[in-house]
């Protein structure tokens, strides 16, 4: 999953010091718009600010569902009639755009790196 945010900083501390959550990675600290996070047992997911390549806007969530092979998963659901965009590379991994959810949140296919 992954929550569009406009204060990077703020929303971090607020799942950290808050909620609860931890760091998936420190790595992540380095990236200025960007930070993962994970719950024992819970929900991974990751805070974005909207730029360039993600242009999402602040409250907007987007569903990630993880996949071992992007491109049959792509084919599957092309051949159930799903409209799936094209496989595209990203740092983080391969992705597969697909229609939103009945209520607007945005799925998206993904093979991680």
């Amino acid at each position: 999953m992954l929550i569009y945010v406009s204060d990077i900083e703020a929303s971090y501390n607020f799942f950290t010091n808050v909620l609860g959550f931890e760091p998936a990675n420190e790595a992540d600290r380095t990236s200025p718009g960007f930070r993962q996070l994970k719950n024992n047992g819970g929900v991974d997911f990751a805070l974005i600010v909207p730029g360039e390549l993600d242009p999402g806007k602040p409250g907007e969530i987007e569903l990630y569902v993880k996949t071992d092979d992007i491109n049959v998963m792509r084919e599957e659901l092309v051949s159930k009639g799903v409209a799936a965009g094209p496989v595209i590379n990203r740092p983080f991994g391969q992705v597969v755009p697909l229609p939103s959810t009945p209520d607007e949140v945005k799925v998206v296919a993904w093979l991680p790196r």
